[in-house]
């Protein structure tokens, strides 16, 4: 006889409680909590764990792409190398609408979409360079591995992919408002930021670097050139495969290397699941 364990066995495999548990802990934040959403970016289409929207600050629409990863076999730790040099301080997220450049622009990049025709409002689809005072003491790291000690084994497959998922989505959800703006007034004039988020299972580390300790015979850092701290969120520095870019990337006459760089590169924000709740309340209260 099958026992009600074997169901739950299996079930357990995929991953769904997990999401579901995240989802009742952001109902009890945000304004709306979707699950399972359905998106579509550079002709893939797919879904979404959760979508988590609220009002912000100066009545900024805040929509937060949610991913949520269990991490599978004994990879169960992610480690992210800090960067030696810091770029100016995260995050970097979409936004759309017009913004009071004192309260959370620095600058602004090359709209997407012309000014609309009647409309007193320049809306462009943006990168912020800041935005949530909140995460500004968050931790960086912008090499991601995801470590099975038991074997001294790494790789990256997981992480890339969520990674490369919930940017996706949050993709997919900016230029749909970038295309309802054409014809949707209220669309166009209200500020919006994008912000993707992966919650996962996996502990966190910020690893820093002292590279004076790098051999350069082999390649290797000593033991005492590494600082390892495990952190309960952070910002992943995530660099772009060429199919997410945005049209924002193309055909600039305002070519640098530096605005290419910026403009090829996404926060995201990542988060021990053990840490949820917290976590999501310092997002909703941004």
């Amino acid at each position: 006889m099958t026992e009600l364990s074997d169901y739950l066995k299996v079930m357990n495999e995929t991953g769904f409680f997990l999401q579901m548990r995240v989802a009742k802990e952001a109902r009890q934040l945000f304004d709306t909590v979707t699950e399972e959403v359905a998106y579509e970016h550079g002709g893939r289409a797919a879904k979404l764990d959760i979508l988590a929207e609220k009002m912000l600050f100066q009545d900024v629409r805040g929509f937060f792409f949610i991913e949520c990863k269990r991490h599978l076999h004994d990879y169960n730790s992610w480690i992210f190398i800090r960067p030696e040099v810091q770029r100016p301080r995260p995050p970097y997220v979409l936004g759309f609408g017009v913004f009071p450049p004192t309260i959370i622009l620095e600058e602004f990049f090359e709209p997407l979409n012309p000014e609309i025709d009647g409309s007193q409002t320049k809306p462009t689809l943006a990168i912020l360079t800041r935005g949530f005072r909140y995460l500004e003491s968050l931790e960086l790291g912008y090499i991601g591995l995801e470590v099975k000690l038991s074997e001294s084994k790494h790789r990256m497959e997981e992480l890339t992919g969520v990674c490369k998922d919930v940017v996706a989505a949050t993709h997919g959800m900016a230029m749909e408002v970038v295309k309802r703006s054409a014809t949707d007034k209220a669309t166009r004039e209200e500020p919006v930021l994008f912000t993707p988020v992966v919650i996962t299972t996996a502990n966190l580390y910020v690893a820093r670097t002292d590279l004076t300790k790098i051999s350069l015979s082999d390649g290797k850092l000593a033991v005492e050139g590494l600082e390892l701290k495990q952190v309960p969120w952070l910002i992943f520095e995530y660099s772009l495969n060429a199919d997410l870019l945005l049209p924002v990337n193309l055909g600039s006459e305002k070519w640098s290397s530096n605005r290419e760089d910026r403009l090829r590169r996404r926060h995201i924000l990542i988060a021990n699941s053990e840490h949820v709740g917290k976590f999501l309340s310092g997002l909703a209260g941004s």
